[in-house]
């Protein structure tokens, strides 16, 4: 019971950290944190799990933490709540996953589920013609670009929100024109439809419509999710805020370390 207590009283501490990290850390340009500016604390990151209990002589059980036992939390359904499971948990089999899916890059290359199965990938959604948190996005992430440029495991993905627009000769200007390297990182579009039930049940995001049938549907967020080798939501970042990607790419390595 004990070691019951310790592990909840560990988590809640872990869970208080990443509440409260990002708004002592992080500043805006006024100098505000960014809890005080409107912006929600960070919902994800590491936490320090504990390892086996022993029991003392004196009959009672301890808990070791150990350094090599940080590790990320799995994200299961579109309110983002971090949940970390065991893989001896029987819910370990059910856990979220990104939908097969096959779309076109901007070399005309297809780019299934199966082509990034193993890889570790930041997905976003965006669109070419977008004048405000895009290209924000795309500048933030091409620090991730540089932090893993040689690194074949770690990969980008794009998704238009306007494949109606963005055909792949588009995209590769866009990419030519912004830094963005051909094959590690992937700006792709494909059938509206299949883009959006992807970004609505896989990925979570948010989907605005102007009209009660939902026949004039849009993308536009700011979200940015890291993605793991299996296909599972492993952390949720404001991809606007460069605090944030700093956060990611420290959470690249983290995960690149327990995919080994």
């Amino acid at each position: 019971m004990k070691s019951h207590y310790l592990l909840s009283l560990a988590l809640s501490v872990a869970t208080f950290l990443s509440f409260a990290g990002p708004a002592m850390d992080g500043e805006i340009a006024n100098g505000e944190s960014l809890c005080s500016a409107g912006v929600p604390p960070a919902s994800s990151g590491s936490v320090l799990l504990p390892g086996p209990s022993t029991t003392n002589d004196a009959g009672n059980e301890t808990l070791s933490f150990g350094t090599n036992a940080t590790t990320l939390p799995f994200y299961n359904t579109a309110e983002f709540t971090p949940e970390w499971i065991a893989e001896t948990s029987p819910d370990f089999a059910r856990i979220h996953r990104i939908a097969d899916f096959s779309l076109t890059n901007q070399t005309g290359v297809a780019i299934t589920r199966r082509e990034m199965a193993g890889h570790i990938y930041v997905a976003n959604f965006f669109f070419t013609t977008c004048p405000g948190i895009c290209l924000q996005m795309t500048q933030n992430l091409k620090r991730v670009q540089k932090a893993f440029e040689k690194d074949q495991q770690v990969l980008l993905l794009s998704h238009s929100v306007t494949p109606d627009i963005d055909s792949p000769a588009i995209l590769k200007r866009y990419g030519a024109k912004n830094g963005l390297i051909p094959g590690k990182w992937h700006l792709v579009t494909g059938p509206k439809p299949a883009i959006y039930e992807l970004a609505r049940d896989s990925y979570f995001a948010e989907i605005k419509t102007s009209d009660p049938k939902g026949e004039n549907q849009f993308i536009h967020s700011e979200n940015v999710l890291l993605i793991d080798g299996h296909g599972r939501i492993r952390g949720v970042y404001n991809g606007t805020l460069p605090l944030e990607v700093n956060r990611l790419i420290e959470d690249i390595r983290i995960l690149k370390g327990s995919e080994k």
